[in-house]
């Protein structure tokens, strides 16, 4: 082993030997210390020269020993880049001879600090309307790039690429980019560039049109627009949507009416001009077509369209809805008599409205067979019909009057001429003075029967606004002579039926300074103007309410030597007025509208089907005002299961009820005194009064106005020292008095029946004062006990057993289906 170990040492040394005289910067056949040197030095770059070498054949140059290139013949000169900046750097030139000899000569220089270059290559890629990319090549000394828009800050990121975003379509932007390593800022790289134009349609190619259009809606259509991201739709009124689809359902338009309608399309940074299409309305089918049968004749009368211009074509057949055939076209009148009709034969028969070449679908159907129609001799002395016994049907009589009788209803027809005229605004308004012999001799045929009378004026025409003037001193004659008459204004398809009791006429004549005999009493049925039923139908819309019927303003007044005074107010005295709708419905309710405060009330209403099958609503009320109808439904979810669901949801779809708030009703909850007195008379119907008669309901109380109002209608008494106590919980048997005071303030009042309280074994805790109230609900089946054999009179009564009994006594009163 120790041999082996000598053998290695030996040779080892002998290698050694063997190098070290193979030294490369040691060779006496090439020139020492050569010229080696740096020029042109940046912070990245240098260039090494050296001259030639006299004996060496090749060169080879390293960086801190890192071979830059191997050796190579004839070159004395080699640019450095990638150089570290302000860095001290260590370059060795190798060079052999012809003998192979290697040698070495090393050179140090410093390189420049360094200064950071701009970003290079900056340019502006996928450039839309709205946005563009900027991109630039990467600077290997940046750790970070800022950039400037219009001269303004935009923002910084680490890559070498920026996003720039809501920008202006169809604009030149200015962009610098800076590189930045955190210690400086390299100069400014600049490029320009413009944002593209959105491009639209035409018309043309949008093809805004009309389709499907009626007389109250039409459907927009248009071809889609790419570039668009949302198209809105103007009137250049009040009207104003805003979709994404491609069409819209025009409703509530007017019938017979030319539209515009504009089309907007945009995206979030630009719109397009208007696109625009013009269209008219179909006219509105007639409505409330009657047929009255005749003697080989059928009269038919609907309610004409409104404005100038329409004719009517009539359509009859013999089977309903079956196929009509046009009996007569372009009838100018709104009404057409049919002399072509065999007796016996049912008729079915149609109206549609014409304007301009355009026809309206068809009206309701009327049917009538004609009959013989037996005449009665007239009297000789009044030129009315005296009958001798109950006559049914109609009676052929003198002049302008017509009568017919059952036994049970009296009525006089009188039939009267207007005159027309236009107001400044456009209106027509229809006047009718009722001539006094006429309605002498009504007053004449009233006295001599029986049963309930009623003087019907007929007025003709469908006058926006028509007034009709009766002599208050023949008014006066017909209440001392005939006091339970009723006068029924009608026109159209709206009634106003005004009791004469209702007329203080020597009140009226009081305000105006003249006698009773010196004045008129003017009933006007004033159909409002379009502008305001858009006011109106905007507000119950907002309500969640949809009207069904045309609005009407009803008043009275009385005018004498150029003065009027209006009659707003009839005590207690409910006065009826119809109106004709031409729909079926199920949830109606008819309504006040207050212009002043825009909301809805509650109208005692009932609605009837006519035999033309129209719906006939007769709303009463105490007062004049703007009515119209409505529909409306109301749920809450806490009723379901509850035995008081249905009757809570029908009145509160007929506004008289509310819930604690929109979906909850809280049923077994009690309530106070002052809240019971304010829906029993919002379920009367009658105003709220600003006179307050007891201590502790102050004017800025919420209830205020309708317990001053129930104590001036006498439903309600004050507990003591005339108070009220209107946040006490009411009682069972104080409501019962309330209930039965406001039946009798309506004209009714229950039979009272005290055995039937007799069933309850705790009736003696019946208060004396409430007993007989008490027992005429009982009896009537407006209230029930607790149970079969309690009543609980003193126990609070609860949201739901108030609203039952309301239920219970306003179909009573008939003031509700």
């Amino acid at each position: 082993m120790n041999k082996i170990i000598a053998s290695l040492l030996i040779f080892t040394l002998v290698w050694t030997v063997i190098f070290s005289s193979m030294d490369r910067h040691v060779a006496a056949s090439v020139e020492d210390a050569p010229r080696f040197e740096a020029v042109d030095i940046t912070d990245t770059i240098a260039t090494l020269e050296w001259d030639p070498i006299d004996g060496a054949v090749s060169y080879s140059l390293h960086i801190f020993g890192t071979e830059l290139f191997g050796f190579t013949t004839d070159k004395f000169r080699h640019e450095v880049t990638g150089l570290t900046p302000n860095m001290v750097q260590e370059m060795t030139l190798y060079y052999r001879d012809a003998a192979g000899e290697t040698f070495e000569v090393k050179h140090e220089f410093t390189t420049a600090p360094l200064v950071l270059a701009a970003p290079a290559n900056v340019r502006a890629l996928n450039v839309t309307t709205n946005s563009a990319e900027i991109h630039w090549d990467p600077n290997p000394f940046a750790t970070r790039y800022e950039l400037e828009v219009n001269g303004e800050f935009a923002g910084g990121v680490d890559q070498s690429s920026y996003t720039l975003s809501d920008l202006t379509e169809n604009t030149t932007y200015e962009v610098k980019v800076y590189a930045s390593n955190g210690l400086q800022y390299s100069a400014a790289a600049e490029i320009e560039f413009t944002t593209k134009e959105t491009s639209w349609p035409d018309a043309a190619e949008v093809n805004l049109r009309a389709m499907d259009v009626t007389a109250t809606t039409a459907k927009l259509v248009w071809n889609e627009i790419p570039s668009a991201t949302e198209y809105r739709l103007v009137d250049g009124e009040d009207f104003e949507a805003r979709v994404t689809a491609v069409s819209y359902e025009l409703k509530d338009l007017s019938p017979n009416t030319e539209y515009v309608f504009a089309l907007i399309a945009s995206n979030p940074i630009a719109s397009s001009s208007e696109y625009t299409v013009r269209f008219t309305t179909a006219p509105a089918p007639p409505t409330g077509l009657k047929a009255t049968t005749g003697d080989g004749q059928v009269s038919l009368a609907w309610a004409a369209a409104q404005g100038e211009g329409y004719t009517y074509h009539v359509k009859r057949s013999t089977t309903s809805g079956g196929s009509y055939t046009t009996i007569a076209a372009n009838v100018t009148e709104a009404s057409y008599r049919d002399t072509t009709a065999v007796n016996g034969t049912t008729y079915y028969y149609v109206v549609t409205t014409v304007k301009q070449g355009l026809e309206s679908a068809p009206s309701n159907e009327g049917s009538a067979q004609p009959t013989a129609i037996v005449v009665v001799p007239i009297s000789p002395v009044t030129g009315v019909i005296i009958p001798t016994s109950p006559i049914t049907g109609s009676i052929l009589t003198e002049g302008n009057i017509s009568g017919s009788s059952d036994g049970n209803n009296h009525t006089v027809i009188l039939k009267v001429s207007s005159t027309i005229e236009k107001t400044e605004d456009g209106r027509t308004v229809s006047t009718t003075t009722v001539d006094p012999a006429d309605l002498q001799k009504a007053i004449e045929s009233l006295k001599a029967t029986s049963g309930k009378p009623t003087i019907i004026i007929e007025v003709p025409g469908n006058g926006e606004t028509t007034n009709v003037l009766l002599g208050a001193g023949m008014i006066a004659e017909l209440q001392a002579q005939v006091p339970s008459a009723l006068v029924s204004a009608r026109v159209d398809n709206v009634t106003y039926d005004l009791p004469v009791k209702a007329l203080d006429l020597p009140a009226m004549a009081e305000k105006l300074g003249a006698e009773v005999e010196e004045m008129n009493v003017n009933v006007t049925i004033d159909k409002v103007s379009r502008s305001s039923l858009t006011t109106i139908e905007r507000a119950a819309n907002q309500s969640g309410l949809r009207p069904i019927s045309e609005a009407v303003d009803f008043h009275v007044t009385a005018e004498a030597y150029g003065n009027t005074t209006s009659v707003d107010d009839f005590g207690d005295v409910y006065v009826s007025r119809t109106i004709t709708i031409s729909e079926k419905t199920n949830s109606a309710t008819g309504v006040l509208y207050n212009p002043t405060s825009g909301t809805f009330s509650f109208v005692p209403t009932t609605f009837q089907t006519g035999e033309d099958g129209t719906t006939i609503a007769t709303l009463k009320r105490t007062g004049n005002s703007i009515y119209t109808v409505v529909q409306f439904t109301k749920t809450f979810e806490d009723l379901n299961g509850h035995w008081a669901k249905a009757d809570v949801e029908l009145l509160a779809s007929k506004l008289v009820v509310k819930g604690r708030s929109d979906d909850r009703f809280e049923p077994e909850q009690e309530l106070t005194r002052a809240e019971f007195a304010t829906l029993l008379v919002r379920a009367m119907g009658i105003s709220e009064d600003d006179t307050s008669r007891f201590s502790d309901v102050q004017s800025t109380d919420w209830f205020a106005g309708a317990v001053n109002a129930a104590a001036k209608a006498g439903f309600i008494d004050g507990l003591e020292e005339a108070t009220f106590g209107p946040r006490v919980n009411i009682t069972r048997e104080q409501m019962a008095v309330m209930i039965i005071r406001a039946m009798r303030f309506a004209g009714q009042q229950p039979t009272a029946n005290i055995e039937d309280l007799s069933v309850f074994t705790d009736s003696s805790f019946i208060s004396d004062w409430a007993s007989d109230a008490v027992a005429r609900s009982v009896s009537a089946g407006l209230i029930y006990g607790k149970t079969t054999t309690t009543f609980s009179p003193k126990e609070n009564a609860s949201r739901a057993e108030a609203t039952v009994m309301l239920k219970r006594m306003l179909q009573a009163l008939q003031f509700i289906n």
